[in-house]
């Protein structure tokens, strides 16, 4: 999630000088917390200059950003909901093709299953909450069903809050997250095609 940039407005009055000479040297320095405006007002001979930094949260997400985190977390529920809706296929895979998608290409053509064989099932069987039973259709795909579950009140946070987390560190643990349970699909896959 990227934060917003720092803006910069600068603004000049003229006044009347003060009668008072020690008020022409005089400074106020006001401090507000972070988001809100920070004015310096400086006292010279006959005109006062105002200069306002306009202090935005380093940790903000622009409009831009809160969308997508609602359209993203919104793809994840539908998914979520669609797989619940899907009656788990007793072979252990080709619960896609109650969708109407064409059976997987690797099992019609070489009999054999691809990684992916499995994926829908888990998560069918992830949302009625047989994780052990989705484990055994596809690891790989239970783990990305629990991703996706975890998904949904980030994406709230994100979307309402308006904020990223500091450092990145949800970005990163989402990527490292999804790449694992890609590599432990291809692992179980290796294991059945060889075992």
């Amino acid at each position: 999630m990227k934060p917003q940039s720092k803006s910069f407005s600068p603004k000049t009055t003229k006044l009347a000088a003060p009668a008072n000479s020690r008020a022409r040297q005089d400074a106020t320095h006001e401090e507000l917390p972070p988001g809100e405006n920070k004015a310096i007002m400086l006292f010279s001979e006959g005109v006062r200059v105002s200069v306002e930094f306009n202090q935005v949260d380093p940790l903000g997400l622009s409009k831009t950003w809160r969308v997508l985190s609602a359209l993203s977390g919104l793809a994840v529920l539908s998914i979520l909901v669609t797989a619940r809706c899907l009656e788990p296929a007793s072979e252990g895979f080709g619960t896609h093709q109650q969708l109407g998608l064409p059976p997987c290409t690797s099992v019609a053509m070489f009999g054999v299953r691809c990684p992916s064989c499995g994926m829908t099932t888990s998560w069918s069987l992830a949302t009625r909450g047989e994780f052990v039973e989705a484990a055994r259709k596809n690891c790989g795909g239970l783990l990305l069903a629990i991703i996706a579950l975890a998904y949904l009140p980030a994406s709230c946070y994100f979307t309402w809050r308006g904020r990223s987390t500091r450092g990145g560190w949800f970005s990163l643990s989402l990527g490292i997250s999804i790449l694992t349970s890609l590599a432990i699909a291809i692992t179980q896959w290796l294991w059945r095609l060889y075992s």
